[in-house]
Order: structure tokens, then C-alpha cells, then sequence
């Protein structure tokens, strides 16, 4: 049995083994915990805090300075607050991106400058982005996809992932070349009308006439390294700046398409080499040893004799003072080649 007195100290406080401190906080907690634990007393329900405590609490809390503030804290949330008003007023569609500043400013403003070897070079290797928005814009164009945005609305993004608009216009040429689910010959020419509006654009013009001729001189600078894929890349491209020479959309004529040809992959023309201290052998520029060169330049010229008639297309060949002999490989440049290469693109008219 259980004597009274044991019975009478365990329904006590005596046995338990929790410290006893009653409101005041342990002191092994510290006064943080103390403060912590009224102020959660303090909210809920039934509390057994008294009114002093509480009071306590509150202005123990209310002292606490205030979180120091980050430096232009105060302008990032103004300004926040101007564009959400102002996406507000505009009735912006929370559905679609944000889109870059009009007039291809942001494609454009940071390529500035940029020459035709800065063109040719960007455009041989660009990111991700911008070939992802070539293919849609191309896509789109030439009628293998369906259209989910306006076509100006894609081509403004695509500008603005560029360094510069005319390397963001060598990449849709260069997509456009390797779309699949239209004929290869069709692929540039269903591009050529969209390019055509934009540039006649009057009230908003996404591209210059500057724009599009720095594109096809760098879209000629890097031919040497589609030959492979797409056989026909030259002759599809040279049909582009024919039909732009006749439209009057281009700031250069055939002497310059003449130099481009030949300067297109120029730097790597070396083998290797000598052995035993033999000179470097000169190769032919990549579009003159794969016989693109002269029927560029010949599809050009027959352009402008469709548009222009045959005394235009002479004209356009004697100012360019071009000799069609250095067109070809080296190994043939007789007259007999010369003579064949006219007579297969119907040119015998330009040495009458």
C-alpha cells in the first residue's frame, strides 16, 4: 500500500522534472526566448498572460528598429509601380512575352558598326535563341508550321536576340536554307516577299535597305560552309540579290558582289605546309574551286537583263570590270571554259 504522505508528494509539483519557474523564462533560454514566448503567448487564445504582460510585449516589439534598407530600394520600387501602371493603361496581354523596343533598336543599336568580316563571323556560330527564332520566322514564312504570333511580332524578337539586324537577317536566310517540307529552290524565294515589305515598310520599318545588303554580303561570306549541306546554296542566294538589285533594295551592285565571291572563305585558302621548306601551295577561294563563283555572278547579271533589258546587264558587267576567267579554278580558265560557262547560263551576249 501507498503511504498518504508519498500519495500527497506525488500529486505534487515536488516530483516533476521540469524546472518550475512559473512566467518567468528559463534561464538557460536567455531573454530572446522570453520575449519569443510571450509574444506567441500573447496571440493565442486563453493566454494566461496578463494585461501588463502584454503590454510589455508590444512595446518591447515595437522598438525593434526597422530592416536597413538596400541602396535604390526606393527607385526599383517606384519604378516597379510606373510599369505596372503602365502595363495596366496599356492593356498589355499577361499571355504574351514582353516584347523588345520597337524599330529593331535592340537588335540593331548593338551591333552598331559592325563590319562585313564581324557579320560573316557572328553568323557562322550564334546562340541558341536566335536560331530558335529563325527557324519559327522561316517556318512561318515558308507555310510548315502554323503561325502563333503575328510575323513582325517574331521578327522583332528575332532582331533582339542578334548582335546586330543584319546578322539576325543572315540567320533566317541561313534557316531558311535548311527548312525541311519545301523544295530546296523555293526556300529562299518564299522569303524574299516578307523581306521585300518590311523594307518598303513606311510607317514602321523593322529593316534598312543597309540592313538587308550587309545580310546577303555576309550571308555570301559564309557559303563555303553550307556548300556541303545544301549544294545549291550559292545559286539560290545569288537569285536573292538579283531580284533585290532589280527591286532597287540594295546598296551594292555586281563589283561588290564580284569582290564578296571572292574573298568568301579566302583566309582559309592555304594547304598546308611545304615539305622541306617548299612555299605554302595558294588554293582557289572555296567558291571559285567548287565552280559556284562565275554562275553567281552570271545569275545576277542575267537578273538584271529580265528586269532591265540586255544594254542594262552589260552596262552592269563592264562597270564591275570583271574578267569571268578568274571566276573559275585555276586548272580552267581557257577560253573554251569560258565560253561553256556562258553558253550554259545563256550569257554569249556579254562578249558581243
Amino acid at each position: 500500500p501507498v503511504r498518504p504522505s508519498l500519495a500527497q508528494r506525488t500529486n505534487s509539483e515536488d516530483l516533476s522534472f521540469r524546472p518550475q519557474f512559473g512566467n518567468r523564462a528559463s534561464p538557460m533560454r536567455g531573454a530572446g526566448a522570453a520575449d519569443r514566448g510571450a509574444a506567441g503567448a500573447a496571440g493565442r487564445p486563453g493566454s494566461r498572460l496578463s494585461t501588463t504582460d502584454e503590454n510589455s510585449v508590444s512595446s518591447t516589439t515595437t522598438r525593434q528598429p526597422p530592416p536597413p534598407t538596400r541602396p535604390g530600394a526606393a527607385a526599383d520600387s517606384s519604378s516597379s509601380a510606373r510599369v505596372s501602371d503602365a502595363s495596366s493603361a496599356g492593356g498589355a496581354d499577361p499571355g504574351r512575352p514582353p516584347l523588345p523596343p520597337s524599330g529593331a533598336a535592340a537588335g540593331s543599336t548593338g551591333g552598331a558598326g559592325m563590319s562585313i568580316s564581324d557579320i560573316i563571323a557572328a553568323a557562322k556560330s550564334y546562340d541558341s535563341a536566335l536560331k530558335g527564332k529563325a527557324q519559327e520566322l522561316a517556318a512561318m514564312l515558308l507555310k510548315v508550321r502554323p503561325a502563333e504570333e503575328e510575323e513582325d511580332v517574331v521578327l522583332e524578337q528575332l532582331l533582339a536576340a542578334s548582335p546586330s539586324t543584319p546578322v539576325g537577317l543572315v540567320a533566317l536566310l541561313k534557316e531558311g536554307l535548311d527548312t525541311r517540307g519545301v523544295d530546296v529552290e523555293k526556300r529562299l524565294a518564299g522569303l524574299q516577299p516578307f523581306l521585300e515589305q518590311q523594307i518598303s515598310a513606311a510607317d514602321k520599318s523593322l529593316i534598312a535597305m543597309a540592313d538587308l545588303s550587309q545580310a546577303l554580303l555576309g550571308m555570301v561570306g559564309i557559303l563555303p560552309d553550307l556548300v556541303e549541306d545544301v549544294p545549291k546554296a550559292p545559286l539560290l542566294v545569288a537569285g536573292v540579290i538579283g531580284h533585290f538589285i532589280n527591286t532597287g533594295h540594295l546598296t551594292f551592285g555586281v563589283l561588290e558582289l564580284v569582290k564578296a565571291v571572292k574573298e568568301a572563305g579566302a583566309d582559309d585558302g592555304k594547304a598546308g605546309g611545304g615539305e622541306d621548306g617548299e612555299e605554302e601551295e595558294e588554293l582557289d577561294p572555296p567558291l571559285i574551286d567548287s565552280e559556284k563563283a562565275g554562275p553567281m555572278v552570271l545569275i545576277v547579271i542575267n537578273a538584271i537583263k529580265a528586269a532591265s533589258g540586255e544594254a542594262a546587264a552589260k552596262s552592269a558587267w563592264t562597270d564591275a570590270g570583271a574578267d569571268l576567267a578568274s571566276l573559275l579554278p585555276s586548272f580552267a580558265r581557257e577560253d573554251a571554259d569560258v565560253q561553256q560557262l556562258l553558253n550554259k547560263y545563256d550569257a554569249q551576249y556579254l562578249k558581243q
